[in-house]
């Protein structure tokens, strides 16, 4: 696995997929600040007078309402695994003992990197530049507020680059590979499911307990929630407890289910 994470990570830095990905994240932040200067100033406002969102709030809201978080996360072992199969060099490449965990594992771990790194650029730029603007901060989170936010909106980002990254993996094709990431990093596939299970709480009512819980317990559900920034960590323990729970089994689950079919494959 080393050997393939190292291969990995020099790939992202020769190709400037790692730098683009920052470069875009904090492109976006100061452009989405500059708006509301624009926006002030056009209104005859001074910059002082600007009345700029709590930072977690709008990390929160942009991270998971949109999408935003687990598909970035997902785009560097995205690219990855389509240039592979672009190239077509699965078979020469997974050819060892033992090769295709090591490459997976490989994918999952660049993943949960750019999951760490991307939550803390969005906090870093909407905490730090509105302030050195002078712009008025509405209200600012404690520090342990945004240390559990960032750790669940970690986790929960992790659970979509292994889920993203599996779908890839299996995909057989460049094109696959990134059509699927899109449809799972957007949440286009957790909302169907959300849409199916309320369904069937319409139409089978003896069935709405279970449709419940499993709306519950899905990872949309958990991306949704952390999309609410800090009235969602302030709540009691045990809802944040459920939202790690949830994350760590779907990326324990899909990563087992993706290994089994994996190894067992014909590529």
């Amino acid at each position: 696995m080393l050997n393939y994470l190292r291969a990995d990570l020099y790939r992202l830095r020769r190709s400037g997929v790692a730098a683009g990905v920052l470069l875009f994240i904090v492109g976006f932040c100061l452009f989405f600040i500059g708006m509301n200067v624009v926006i002030a100033l056009s209104a005859g406002e001074p910059i002082s007078g600007v009345d700029f969102p709590n930072a977690l709030d709008t990390t929160a809201e942009i991270s998971f309402l949109s999408g935003f978080l687990p598909l970035l996360a997902s785009y560097a072992p995205t690219y990855l695994i389509a240039s592979d199969w672009k190239a077509g060099g699965f078979k020469t490449v997974l050819a060892g003992s033992g090769a295709r965990s090591g490459y997976a594992a490989s994918k999952v771990a660049v993943g949960a990197l750019f999951t760490l790194v991307i939550p803390g650029v969005m906090l870093a730029c909407f905490g730090l530049v509105p302030w050195l603007l002078g712009m008025h901060i509405e209200s600012v989170a404690s520090a342990s507020q945004l240390l559990m936010w960032w750790g669940l909106a970690s986790l929960v980002g992790f659970a979509y680059t292994v889920v993203c990254t599996l779908c890839a993996i299996l995909s057989r094709g460049e094109t696959l590979a990134w059509v699927s990431t899109m449809f799972v990093g957007l949440g286009i596939v957790g909302n169907g499911f959300m849409l199916f299970f309320g369904m069937v709480a319409a139409f089978l009512p003896p069935a709405t307990g279970f449709a419940q819980i499993a709306i519950d317990n899905l990872l949309y559900a958990q991306a949704m929630t952390l999309g609410n920034g800090a009235s969602f960590v302030t709540q009691d323990a045990g809802t944040l407890v459920h939202t790690a729970l949830v994350a760590v089994g779907w990326a324990v689950a899909a990563g087992a289910l993706g290994w089994i079919v994996f190894r067992r494959k014909t590529l």
